[in-house]
C-alpha cells in the first residue's frame, strides 16, 4: 500500500481509541531494554568503511558476540540480521549471509525500512554465489519493480558497508 494509505490507516486505528500497543507488530520493549540494545548496537559504528581493513575474521570474532547480545535483547529488530548478513558477505560466507537476509525478507516490517532495496540486491548476490540463479533473478525482479509515490531513488540507499 502507499505511504499515504498506510498513514491514514494508522491514524484511523489510533483515533478510534485503540491503544498503540494493540496495533503494533511486536511488543514495545521497556526503555531499559532499548538502552541496553542501543549500547550494543553502537558497536556497529565500527563497521564504517574506514575500519574494514585488516583481519576481518578477527574483527568479526569481536563483533559477533555484540550482535548476538543485541539480537537477544531485541529480537524483533531487523538491524542485527542486516549486520550479520553484511559481515558474512565480507567474510565470503554467503550461505550464512543468505540465511540472515531471508530472516529479514520474511518479516513484513522490511517493507518500511530503507534497507529493503539493498537487502534484495544482497540476497540476489548471495543467491548467485550459492548457484541459486532463479532465486537471484526473483530478487532482482522484486528490486526492479519497487516504486514509491514520492519518486525516491531506491538505488541511493546503501548503508555503511559497500558490497
Amino acid at each position: 500500500m502507499s505511504l499515504k494509505e498506510a498513514l491514514t490507516r494508522l491514524e484511523t486505528l489510533v483515533s478510534s481509541g485503540n491503544e498503540l500497543q494493540s496495533i503494533m507488530a511486536f511488543t514495545i520493549p521497556y526503555m531499559e531494554t532499548l538502552r541496553s540494545y542501543h549500547e550494543y548496537i553502537e558497536y556497529f559504528n565500527s563497521l564504517q568503511p574506514e575500519n574494514l581493513h585488516g583481519n576481518m575474521n578477527a574483527k568479526f570474532k569481536v563483533w559477533a558476540p555484540l550482535m548476538e547480545k543485541a539480537n537477544d535483547i531485541f529480537p524483533e529488530e531487523l538491524w542485527t540480521s542486516y549486520w550479520f548478513a553484511k559481515m558474512y558477505i565480507l567474510l565470503n560466507e554467503h550461505n550464512n549471509a543468505y540465511e540472515h537476509l531471508k530472516i529479514i525478507l520474511h518479516n513484513p516490517l522490511i517493507f518500511s525500512m530503507q534497507i529493503y532495496p539493498e537487502t534484495l540486491e544482497l540476497s540476489a548476490q548471495c543467491a548467485d554465489m550459492l548457484r541459486l540463479h532463479e532465486q537471484a533473478n526473483a530478487y532482482r525482479n522484486q528490486k526492479a519493480s519497487l516504486w514509491n509515490e514520492y519518486s525516491i531513488d531506491v538505488d541511493y540507499f546503501s548503508l555503511f558497508l559497500e558490497h
